[in-house]
């Protein structure tokens, strides 16, 4: 029986220790390389530090009593007598995986059944739903953004649905809030505007972040704020910012600059910009302006002055949303252009 509780006890360290080590190779990747650490998960590497601690303090106990609990054969004969419960916990994770694998959505389907891809993949709502669409729509935060003087913005000047982008450059879940904002602008070109605000997560150049980042998102922040008097070209420049992130490539100086000769700026003008502290000021007035509506996390969207929660929009229900803003205002003709831009799969072309 001794024999038995020293394999099992040598083992069980064994695994502790194992585990402990994985924990720690995720903090690195949590702490040093995400823009948004998971400040939850730090509870996990406690816990699994706790664990190791613990099966330290049985592991020394039993050896004082039993030398042949630090023997390799120990460790050996634990391993074989537990390989049952192994086994099943491993099958039981396999199914596990499987489940959620069969359950995971993949590519969203359009209203044909067919994988959705590009700005006219989900076909509109239909008109008995757009009451009902408008309605949970206007049920969100009211609230009041200023556009004057901003001048990091993309659309139409006469657009009539205004959209206000909170980002980083470095933040993941906003690359793929902009791209979704420029399927949206294609599924309804002219009639949307969006002004890209800077929300920085890192405390060289926003006060509101208490770490300070490697100056990454600050420098991608300040070049597009001096890119923005550059209208023509800015809208090139900030989606080819968020780009390096497909690239893992770090927005600095120097591939700030290529980007900007690249798609066609003037990177003298924009360099001039930097010496000066105007641009400091319009990131400054973002973040002030994404602290009045207590904004946690980026990204985060003001649609028509309602505020969406943060995180990127389910692709559906806000497509959903712009479809019924605009046939509410434009009617049946919107309907027809749509149809006709993007007609459903089978229609004769």
């Amino acid at each position: 029986e001794r024999a038995s509780r020293g394999a099992m006890i040598s083992l069980a360290v064994f695994l502790a220790v194992f585990g402990f080590i994985f924990d720690m190779y995720l903090a690195v990747i949590n702490f040093a390389y995400l823009v948004n650490p998971c400040l939850l998960c730090a509870l996990t590497y406690i816990c699994q530090a706790a664990i190791v601690l613990a099966a330290g303090a049985l592991y020394f106990r039993e050896a004082k009593e039993d030398k042949s609990v630090s023997e390799m054969r120990t460790f050996g004969t634990g391993f074989l007598k537990a390989w049952p419960a192994y086994l099943g916990a491993v099958a039981l994770l396999l199914i596990t995986v499987a489940a959620i694998a069969l359950q995971a959505p993949g590519m969203p389907e359009d209203n044909d059944g067919v994988a959705c891809q590009g700005p006219g993949c989900y076909r509109l709502p239909a008109e008995s739903q757009i009451p009902a669409l408008l309605r949970d729509f206007e049920k969100l935060q009211q609230v009041n953004v200023d556009t004057g003087g901003l001048q990091s913005v993309e659309g139409a000047a006469d657009a009539y649905i205004i959209i206000h982008e909170w980002a980083d450059f470095r933040c993941p879940h906003c690359l793929h809030a902009t791209e979704l904002l420029q399927q949206a602008q294609e599924r309804w070109p002219g009639r949307l505007r969006v002004y890209y605000r800077y929300f920085p997560l890192d405390g060289n150049c926003n006060a509101a972040i208490q770490r300070k980042g490697n100056g990454w998102s600050c420098n991608a922040a300040r070049a597009s704020v001096c890119a923005s008097a550059q209208p023509d070209f800015f809208p090139a420049y900030y989606h080819a910012i968020f780009g390096l992130q497909n690239r893992n490539v770090p927005p600095e100086w120097d591939e700030l600059e290529r980007l900007a000769r690249m798609n066609g700026g003037n990177w003298d003008r924009i360099a001039q910009c930097l010496q000066t502290g105007a641009h400091m000021q319009a990131i400054k007035r973002d973040v002030n302006d994404g602290l009045k509506l207590e904004i946690s996390a980026t990204p985060t969207l003001v649609l028509q002055n309602r505020l969406l929660p943060s995180g990127t929009p389910e692709k559906r229900g806000f497509l959903a949303i712009l479809d019924a803003l605009v046939i509410q205002r434009e009617g049946p003709a919107a309907i027809q252009e749509f149809e006709t831009r993007f007609p459903p799969r089978g229609a004769a072309q």
